[in-house]
Order: structure tokens, then sequence, then C-alpha cells
């Protein structure tokens, strides 16, 4: 399926752009220049160009060899990419970044693990490792379908990987794993009492078995993370640098972290503003802030209101507005493992005067909403508050948005608002068939209407949790629509080709930090941000995409990462990791 007339493109000036690249060029050469390769801009179906011309962290000129040669002086740097495919730097629009780069270097990761065994030997070795104190522990991102098995470890297969230290496996916010030394560590016995809406599973003799569930609330589930000890000082920054570096590694050059439960501002974020300070932070991370707590939600976004200052002119690391919670109570939480969460229409009032309060200061809103009854309660804030002013500065968008219906979708269309989509069904999609069946899920969410109706729509993963942070996962599940089972799940409908993939990662993702403008398109005038791939995905079975990652990637005009062939253009080593790190 291609893009509608809309073409996420972001708007006017970014077509000015493309079409004027000599006249922003003129007088100027180019720093760096990339040639002999296979370029896709970001418009169109495919790549069109073969070189392009960099300077002062911009596009100079983009096209044929023969045409970017004549920005060639004698100090600039020309890399041969023979062949090699180029992509715009890919943007997620919905990763926890700050969360997940604050604990990058504590996690085991299973993205690759393919079978119960393997998954259990990557435990099993990173227990020889870990220090007394620490826990050996897996942060989500894994599904079940994706082993052999088909099914879940067991409490007894992670006592026998991990039998004398803390080990815990969390399972998307459904459920937990916590062996026999994690229980004791925590304190917990057959007398403890689980948090609401939560359950502490317990055996024959009365005392906890190590599971932990979500009845639907994940609070019992999460609770370890919040007892474990976490990273401080140049640990904490080496994870957070280095969990960019990975990302840089898939292609990525943006983020837009849309919040976090547990992740105060500006407390939370710290140890990022320092790394920034210091210009090191190889990605751009645009950040929505959320209400940190039930029945506080309007005076915290009033207090960020007059303490903190939104977008400008700072484009690699800007707050952007509020979400992806605006209020505690909006919170639906895990469509896909349990049954759905009613939000109650009491929530209205408090939710008309959040979502008024960000119109009047001109802040971005985003509102987690997998089912059609919170799209709505949101919706309904929205246009109350749009139709009693005049100016409007704000953009507002929903994530998620598997289950809305389309009268949903034309509502935000009319009211000119965006949706972030996610590969959570990738992962989640066998257990999600059990509550809603084979219809609902297999259009979940439904592109193919956000599409036709010319709704700004950014793609992005909703890593580290509920799914791997792989772009390219993502994006091989948008244009096949296999789970990560292998299994066919969407409904041929909603499937985009490849190049309507790459743009809902980049110009597609911009639209939510308001950087169309100057980001998502390889065009002059354009940030110089773009990846060079390790396979030819235009050309390659679209089942090989999850394949892919970048072996040079170029941020602001500068490597970010580079191996293989262009290894003499990667950037300083970064200090190393935690000694005993999983990542190291």
């Amino acid at each position: 399926m291609q893009l509608d007339r809309r073409d996420f493109l972001g708007g006017a000036a970014t077509l000015l752009l493309a079409a004027s690249g000599r006249s922003y060029a003129d007088g100027m050469s180019a720093e760096l220049i990339l040639q002999r390769g296979r370029i896709f801009r970001g418009i169109g179906g495919a790549p069109d160009a073969s070189a392009v011309a960099i300077a002062r962290g911009r596009i100079l000129a983009i096209g044929s060899d023969s045409e970017i040669d004549a920005y060639r002086a004698q100090t600039t740097q020309v890399v041969d990419l023979e062949g090699r495919t180029v992509v715009p730097g890919l943007n997620d629009s919905h990763l926890h970044f700050v969360r997940g780069s604050l604990s990058y270097d504590l996690d085991v990761r299973w993205d690759s693990a393919r079978s119960i065994p393997e998954a259990m030997a990557l435990l099993r070795r990173q227990a020889e490792r870990t220090p007394p104190g620490q826990w050996v522990r897996v942060g989500g991102g894994w599904s079940e379908y994706q082993f052999a098995e088909r099914r879940m470890p067991t409490v007894d297969e992670l006592n026998a990987a991990v039998p004398d230290k803390p080990a815990y496996v969390l399972h998307f916010y459904s459920s937990a794993l916590v062996n026999r030394p994690g229980l004791k560590a925590l304190g917990l016995s057959g007398a403890t009492k689980p948090p609401p809406g939560s359950e502490i599973a317990m055996g024959p003799d009365g005392e906890p078995t190590g599971l932990l569930l979500a009845r639907p609330l994940p609070s019992a589930v999460l609770m370890p993370e919040s007892k474990m000890p976490a990273l401080s000082g140049d640990a904490a920054t080496a994870s957070v640098l280095r969990f960019a570096r990975e990302l840089n590694r898939l292609g990525i050059t943006s983020v837009i972290d849309p919040g976090g439960e547990g992740q105060p501002w500006p407390d939370m974020y710290s140890v990022l503003k320092e790394i920034q300070s210091a210009n090191a932070l190889s990605v751009r991370l645009g950040m929505y802030l959320l209400p940190q707590t039930e029945g506080r939600g309007l005076e915290d976004i009033k207090g960020w209101i007059n303490s903190t200052k939104i977008l400008g002119d700072e484009h690699r690391f800007r707050v952007i507005g509020a979400g992806e919670l605006l209020l505690q109570a909006m919170q639906d939480w895990d469509l896909y493992t349990t049954p759905t969460v009613t939000v109650p229409d009491s929530v209205a009032p408090r939710l008309n005067a959040v979502v008024a309060e960000l119109f009047d200061a001109g802040w971005y809103m985003r509102e987690h909403a997998t089912s059609y009854h919170t799209a709505k309660l949101y919706i309904d804030a929205v246009e109350k508050a749009r139709s009693a002013r005049a100016n409007i500065r704000s953009r507002w968008a929903i994530d998620h948005a598997e289950l809305v219906s389309d009268n949903t979708l034309e509502r935000v269309a009319r009211l000119g608002g965006g949706i972030a989509i996610q590969h959570r069904a990738a992962y989640h999609g066998e257990l999600g068939r059990k509550i809603y069946g084979d219809e609902a899920i297999s259009r979940a969410p439904p592109l193919r209407r956000m599409l036709e109706l010319g709704i700004p729509v950014g793609a992005g993963t909703d890593g580290t949790r509920d799914t791997s942070y792989n772009p390219w996962i993502c994006i091989e599940w948008l244009v096949t629509g296999r789970s990560v089972s292998g299994e066919p799940q969407r409904r041929t409908q909603d499937l985009v080709d490849l190049a309507t993939a790459i743009r809902l990662y980049s110009s597609g993702s911009a639209w939510f930090s308001g950087e169309e403008n100057v980001k998502g398109v390889l065009a002059p005038g354009m940030f110089a941000d773009l990846a060079v791939l390790s396979q030819p995905i235009f050309v390659r079975p679209p089942e090989a995409l999850s394949e892919t990652s970048a072996l040079l990637t170029i941020m602001d005009g500068k490597p970010v990462h580079a191996e293989g062939t262009f290894s003499d253009l990667a950037p300083p080593p970064l200090s190393s990791a935690t000694e005993w790190s999983p990542n190291r």
C-alpha cells in the first residue's frame, strides 16, 4: 500500500527544501561526501540518488555522483559507499529511553533468544559474573512466542539456571518470575499481601512460588525493580551512552520518550542533562513528562509549565509536552495479556482541565489509549478545549490505538491529531486473540484507515519492557504482518510497502516533536542524520528486514557508529561499562 497525498513529508517547508537544494548550498563546499550509494531520501518509493554532500551538520545537496562532486573541496572527506543502501536516520516515536538507558547495563536481553534453553543459558552465564548484592534480571522486551517451545519459562527453570543469586524475569506488564534467592531478598512470604489489582501466586505450602501476576494492575509485577540497586555516577553515565550507541548501531538517530511511571521530572533526568551539557548524547532526545501521582496531575503539569522550557531551537535534548498519561487514572494497561481496564467516566472533568491547560500553554500532549473508550474520553476533552480557543499552538496525539473504531479515527483526523503506533501485536498478538479474537488483533492498529484519513502517523517500538527496541523488527512487521513467532498476523490491507514503513519511522515520527521541517527527509537544509545499512533492504526478501543493522550512522553530520568497511570513521570508544554488565 502506498501513502496517500500527504506522503508524510512533514509539510510544505520540507517539499520546498527538497526542491531548492542548489540555492541552499550556493557558495558552500562539503565537509563530507558520501558517494556511490543507493540513497533513499525518504521521498518516493525507492532509492533514487547515489551521493550526498554534508556541511555544518546539514545536507548541502543530494543527487548523482557527478552532481555532488561539484561540492568537493581539498578538505572534503569522501566516503565510498560501495553500493550500500542509505536511509534517513530512524526516529522511534515511542521508546522509553530514559528508563531503558539507565538500566541498559543491568539487563540481560532475550531479544535474539530462540529457545528456553538458550534464554536460560544467558542467565546462567550472567549469574557467574554478577556480584553479591546485585540481581540477574531480564527487564522485558521478549515474548514466549519467539521461543521454539511457544511457552513461558517456569519458575523451576529459573531456579535451576540461577540457584544462588536473586533473579527476576519481567514478562510484558502481565507477569514476572522471581527465583528463591529473589523471594528472600524481597522479603516475600505467605503472609505478604499483594498490592491491589495484583497477585502473588502461592504454592500448596502457602508460600510464594515466584510467579507474580497482574490482575490486571502490574504493581506486584514491577515491585521487584523498585527494590533492586540502581546504577549511579559514572556507571549510570556509561549505561546511558552505551544504550544510545546501541540504538545508533541499528540506524536510530532520534528518539521520543513518551514519559514513564516512576520517572519523575527533573530528578530521574539529571544524568541525561549532565551528558547533554557535555554534548555527548549520540541520539536526539525529545521528552514528554508524565504526572507521577494520582490526584495531582493538573498540579504537576502547571508546575512544569511554569518552570520548564519546551521546544525552542535545541534539537538534541528538548522537552516537548505532557504524556503518555495525562492523568494516572487514564491508564487502561496491557491490552493483550489482561482484560481491558475501563477508565471511569468520572475522570472527564479532571482530564478536561488538564487538556485545556496544555492547550493554553502551547504544550504538546499525548495519551495512552489502547481502547475505544479511553480514546473517546481523551478526544472529547480535546474537542471541548479546541472549540473554546481560536488559536491552537499545541499538537495532540494518541498512543497505541489498537482497538479504536473508525469513528474514533475520523474524529482524530477532523481535530488535527496524530497517532503513534507500535508493534506490540507482534509480541502480544497470540495472547490477545484469546481475549479479543482474531479479527480485532489482525487490525491492531487499523493503520490503513489512519493513512487514508491523512492522520500524521509515527512508528515506534514501545521498548524496552513491552517489546524489543530494535526498529527493524517493527519495520518487518509493518511490511509482512508476521509476528515474532513467524506466523502471519495482520490483515493484508493494513500492510505497507517498505518505503512507507521507513517514512513512518523518519518523517512520520518527526511530527510528534514538531521537527518535520528539519529532520526525517534527506533534502538540502535538513539535518544530516542518516544510516548506511548492512543489507540492500529494497531488494532483499522482506522476511529478512529484522536482520538489518547499520554499518555507518551519522547524526548532525558526524559518525556516531561505524563498523566493518567504515570502521576507520568510528567515534572514540566509550568508557568501560560496569565490569559485570551483561552488555560488556
